[in-house]
């Protein structure tokens, strides 16, 4: 196991013991066996590292199926890490800094190919969208993403529904864009 991963083990224990802001980058090396340095060696500070975190855990993988415009499959990947990872997420969504870098990640990485699949979508089906809805439903998109962990900690939504809404929601993608390519906005 690389020094990366092993702080990202240690992370992911000492969420699931304790609130994020109670965790210090001595909690984190000491339990992950590595010498401080090594934290530094990766990473700029707690929040650099939360970030490179998510990124790895979870992003990298719901990437690969957005760039592959695998919608439905990207989404089981995040309804799963959530669901087998309530403790952890009930503990980044509590705190407003740990929120932020998951929104970010999920607004700034995700929506971006998002953006590209709906041009590819377009391109598909020989559409000529505005560049604002596409960038609109785009964030509307990663709304759903966003929406999955808050629904699953704080409501209890039961994961198998989250699938099935979002099976919906997606396979509907391509009908939505072409009804809208109909539509005159001029007015």
């Amino acid at each position: 196991m690389s020094g990366k991963e092993s702080l990202y083990k240690a992370f992911h224990a000492l969420m699931k013991e304790k609130p994020f802001p109670l965790i210090s980058i001595s909690e984190i090396v000491k339990k992950a066996n590595i010498n401080r340095n090594t934290f530094y060696y990766h990473f700029k500070d707690i929040f650099g590292f939360v970030k490179a975190f998510l990124e790895d855990e979870i992003t990298n993988a719901l990437k690969e199926k957005m760039k592959r415009n695998q919608f439905n499959e990207a989404f089981l990947i995040w309804v799963d890490y959530c669901e087998n990872h309530l403790e952890l997420m009930k503990n980044l969504l509590d705190h407003s800094e740990t929120r932020m870098i998951l929104e970010e990640i999920l607004h700034d990485d995700i929506r971006l190919d998002v953006v590209k699949v709906l041009h590819d979508y377009e391109s598909f089906l020989h559409l000529n969208l505005p560049e604002k809805f596409i960038i609109f439903f785009s964030h509307n998109i990663v709304e759903e993403y966003m929406a999955v962990p808050k629904e699953m900690v704080y409501d209890d939504v039961d994961g198998n529904l989250l699938k099935k809404v979002f099976y919906l929601y997606a396979d509907a993608i391509p009908d939505k864009m072409i009804k809208v390519s109909k539509i005159d906005f001029s007015n």
